[in-house]
């Protein structure tokens, strides 16, 4: 979305005309995407003229996430949020705001990837910030990061899987009489109690 225009906000052109008995023209450039662009004005015959110009975000108004794939119960993994513009731009001037993090989930942030230290919100550095994320729960959910003037974004959903096979639990059957067959089922869980579907398996009893 860039564009020159003889006025401001006017219409795209791709020329300009200094009309006889002057020795210039005014034009207007406009870009919504963040950069250093390189302004050129040419005519064969005559060397160009160029001017470096750098168009800086302007200020933040969303948030979004990297994507990830499916994950496994119990492993963390990190991600990167970032802070944008309302051109799309990462807002690379912010390095203080603080973002609130939510999740639809059961899955808990924490500080760094040793997933130690528990955390509620991550500040922004050059307009982004890693978070790290670890779940128990073998669901999907998206996550959502809000500051303190409402600014918004929400992920991409993600999927957690069961760990592997930890254990079997047997239904409690009732007591029964000599003679009489009690009934059982035997499931296969994770070690955080997610219910394990992928493969068969057999059980000895």
């Amino acid at each position: 979305n860039k564009k020159f225009s003889l006025t401001d906000n006017g219409d795209p052109i791709t020329q300009v005309t200094i009309t006889n008995g002057n020795s210039s023209t005014a034009f207007y450039y406009y870009d919504q995407k963040a950069g250093d662009w390189t302004i050129r004005a040419a005519r064969s015959g005559v060397i160009t003229g160029t001017d470096a110009l750098t168009v800086m975000p302007t200020t933040l108004s969303y948030y979004t996430f990297s994507t990830v794939g499916a994950q496994t119960a119990g492993t963390g993994w990190p991600m990167t949020m970032y802070g944008m513009d309302q051109y799309n731009n990462i807002v690379t001037s912010d390095s203080s705001t603080v973002v609130d993090m939510t999740n639809t989930g059961d899955a808990g942030f924490y500080t760094d990837g040793d997933y130690d230290t528990g955390t509620t919100s991550y500040t922004l550095a050059v307009g982004q910030v890693t978070i790290y994320v670890l779940d128990l729960t073998a669901e999907s959910f998206t996550i959502t990061g809000t500051d303190a003037l409402d600014n918004t974004g929400t992920s991409a959903s993600i999927t957690v899987a069961p760990a592997s096979v930890d254990h079997f639990t047997l239904s409690a059957a009732a007591d029964t009489v000599a003679g009489q067959r009690a009934a059982y089922t035997v499931s296969r869980e994770d070690l955080y109690g997610n219910a394990v579907t992928l493969n068969a398996q057999t059980v000895y009893l």
